[in-house]
């Protein structure tokens, strides 16, 4: 498998990364994230809980760094704006984004993730659908949901 330092081997073929997205101020702070293992057979009660970013990474090659496990990473646009956005002012939060908790470098781990991806968004506390930054028509957009809903 080829690990790396940001992604050092998985302990437990039922485990999976998360991304512990630290805080900031306003947008404009630089990323700064960590990575820590979680086993998906551990019960919810002993596992920690976290929320699953779905979004389209846009460009399949990251080209924005962000700092992660004290180094440096590279990220799309659309994950960048995302992480971003979805930060907390004052507590870090725990997310699993797929482009990020998975080595997209080996391939062997990529097929084993893959195949957990179902388990991986069912044990979130809960799934948050980026569609990236706000304008008028997907504002409008939103709008028609809510009334539906």
């Amino acid at each position: 498998m080829n690990s790396s330092p940001m992604h050092p081997p998985l302990s437990h073929g039922r485990s999976t990364r998360v991304l512990i997205l630290q805080p900031a101020e306003n947008r404009t702070t630089p990323v700064v994230c960590t990575l820590e293992e979680l086993n998906l057979d551990l019960p919810e009660k002993r596992r920690r809980s976290y929320e699953a970013l779905s979004y389209v990474w846009g460009s399949p090659v990251g080209d924005k760094e962000i700092t992660c496990n004290g180094g440096s990473l590279l990220v799309t646009e659309n994950c960048l704006t995302a992480l971003q956005y979805l930060r907390l002012k004052k507590g870090p939060r725990m997310l699993w984004i797929d482009a990020i908790c998975i080595n997209q470098k080996s391939i062997e781990e990529r097929n084993q993730q893959v195949k957990l991806m179902g388990d991986i968004y069912k044990s979130a506390r809960k799934v948050l659908i980026w569609l990236g930054q706000g304008n008028e028509v997907l504002e409008q957009t939103l709008r028609q949901f809510h009334r539906v809903g």
